[in-house]
């Protein structure tokens, strides 16, 4: 596929093509946007994502760390659930502080390995391995029949964490959907 022209690229953009202007520096302007975009989201897109998905993924690590405490051996289980503790602080912490602090420990390194302004990458991988994991973890509860082994209050709030976790995925697919249909 052949790379687009500056002008092509302002066309696409709404953006005036300015002649000393490549297209690749216009395109890393737009990429340095939609970066800032997501860091700086507003308050409510943000306890959306904090309330659906980050303190559930904190649950579920929690949990699943007290599982593997008594499972495997306890120094995994509490280094899991003091995983899933400083996710949970993260994710309220970042509320307020968006563009200090992200939502998990992994996406966290992945700013301090990338600390150019609003690169984004690494932290991107890292909320992916977090996803991954946390999912991972579910998974293995699931496979293994370990939640009906959580004490009563962890069992109960587990279930509550999978209940939001799903709908907020579901509502979101649609909200996103019928953004774009708006669009167009």
């Amino acid at each position: 596929m052949p790379l687009a022209t500056s002008a092509q690229v302002a066309e696409i953009v709404g953006q005036p093509r300015r002649p000393d202007v490549c297209a690749e520096e216009l395109a890393g302007r737009i990429e340095r946007q939609m970066i800032a975009m997501t860091v700086e989201r507003p308050f409510g897109r943000r306890l959306w994502e904090v309330a659906l998905t980050g303190l559930p993924y904190a649950v579920f690590k929690v949990g699943g760390g007290l599982a593997a405490y008594h499972d495997l051996h306890p120094a995994i289980g509490a280094a899991v659930m003091g995983w899933g503790t400083i996710d949970a602080v993260l994710n309220v912490v970042s509320l307020v502080l968006p563009s200090r602090v992200a939502h998990c420990v992994l996406s966290n390194v992945g700013r301090a390995i990338d600390r150019r302004p609003r690169a984004g990458g690494f932290e991107q991988i890292g909320l992916a391995m977090d996803t991954l994991s946390a999912l991972a973890i579910v998974a293995t509860m699931i496979g293994f029949g370990r939640i009906t082994t959580l004490p009563e209050p962890v069992q109960r709030i587990w279930g509550l964490s999978v209940i939001a976790n799903i709908l907020g995925v579901g509502i979101d697919r649609v909200w996103r959907s019928v953004r774009q249909v708006a669009r167009e």
